[in-house]
C-alpha cells in the first residue's frame, strides 16, 4: 500500500490518482512460482476458515435473533415494565474528541474508538492513547458494567454496543456513545440496545451524513427503554445468554483469524518470511 500511496496524486488520500506510468514503476519482489503456490495455499486456507466461522456467526445470529424477540415479549408482558426515556434510565455521555492538540501531553491514556466496540464483544487489540487531563479523566473514564454503543458508523451498524469489560484507566472518544445504567442490570440493557439494532430502531432515528450516520446522543437519550422487574431481566438474558456465548466466541475468532491473515501477508508477499515450496 505505501508502494501505491508514494506514487499516486491528488488533493485528499481518498481521491488520489496512480497514474499507469508511476504504477508500471513499483518494484514487485517474485519468489518462484513453487513458492508462489505455497503462499497462495497458506493464504487461501486462513480465508477459508474466516468465511466458514462467518457463516457459523451468521446462523448464530438469526437464532439469536429470534430468541431475543422472545426475549423481549418476555418483558413487555410482565406488569411491573415501565418505560421511560433512555436518559432517565442511565447516563448518556458522549466520548472525549479528538483533536491534534490532545495527541501529546502529560496525561496520555489509552481509549476506546468505534473501531474496537463489535456486536457484543471489544477488540482491545488496536488501543490507542491521547491526553486526558485529570478533569477529563474523572468524565470519560470506563467502569466495569458500562455500554459503549457506535456513535457515527454504517447506517446498519449504527447504535452497535458491547459491555465493557477491560482495565480500569481506559477512556473512550467521541465517535461512541456510553451508557451507564441506573436502573436496570447491565447485561439486560445491552439486549435491549442489541434488540433496537436488530430491528432498526437506531437506524430509523439516526441522521446520515454522506456515507456515516450519526446516532446523536440527545436523539438516544429520547428513545423509550423499557424497565421490568428484576426477575423478568433474569428471565430475558437466561433465554439468550447461551446463544449469545456461542456468537461472541466465534465472531471473536473471525476477528482474530483476519488480523493473522493480515500479518501473513505483510510477511509473506513482501519476503520478510520465505516458505519452502516443500512445505
Amino acid at each position: 500500500m505505501a508502494k501505491f500511496m508514494n506514487r499516486s496524486q491528488g488533493l485528499v488520500s481518498d481521491t488520489w490518482n496512480l497514474k499507469y506510468s508511476e504504477f508500471k514503476k513499483i518494484a514487485v519482489d517474485l519468489p518462484p512460482l513453487a513458492e508462489q503456490r505455497r503462499i497462495t495455499e497458506i493464504l487461501d486456507e486462513v480465508g477459508a476458515q474466516i468465511r466458514r466461522a462467518g457463516a457459523e456467526v451468521s446462523k448464530l445470529s438469526k437464532v439469536f435473533r429470534g430468541t431475543l424477540l422472545q426475549a423481549m415479549d418476555v418483558v413487555r408482558a410482565d406488569p411491573a415494565t415501565v418505560w421511560r426515556p433512555v436518559k432517565e434510565a442511565g447516563e448518556v455521555r458522549l466520548g472525549r474528541q479528538r483533536s491534534p492538540e490532545h495527541s501529546e501531553g502529560e496525561f496520555m491514556r489509552p481509549y476506546l474508538r468505534v473501531a474496537n466496540v463489535f456486536d457484543g464483544f471489544i477488540d482491545y487489540s488496536d488501543v490507542m492513547s491521547m491526553n486526558f487531563n485529570p478533569v477529563e479523566q474523572e468524565r470519560y473514564e470506563l467502569q466495569p458494567g458500562d455500554i459503549l454503543l457506535n456513535e457515527g458508523q454504517s447506517l446498519e451498524l449504527v447504535g452497535r454496543s458491547a459491555l465493557y469489560d477491560g482495565p480500569s484507566g481506559m477512556f473512550f472518544q467521541n465517535t461512541l456513545v456510553r451508557f451507564r445504567t441506573m436502573t436496570v442490570l447491565p447485561e439486560f440493557a445491552r439486549l435491549v440496545f442489541k434488540h433496537w439494532l436488530d430491528t432498526g430502531a437506531f437506524a430509523d432515528i439516526a441522521k446520515k451524513t454522506t456515507s456515516i450516520a450519526h446516532l446523536g446522543g440527545d436523539r438516544f437519550g429520547a428513545m423509550l427503554f423499557p424497565i421490568p422487574s428484576e426477575d423478568a431481566q433474569h428471565r430475558a438474558m437466561t433465554a439468550v445468554r447461551e446463544v449469545r456465548d456461542a456468537s461472541r466466541q466465534i465472531s471473536q475468532e473471525v476477528v482474530k483469524l483476519k488480523t493473522l491473515k493480515k500479518a501473513l501477508m505483510d510477511d509473506l508477499l513482501t519476503g520478510k518470511v520465505r516458505v519452502p515450496a516443500s512445505a
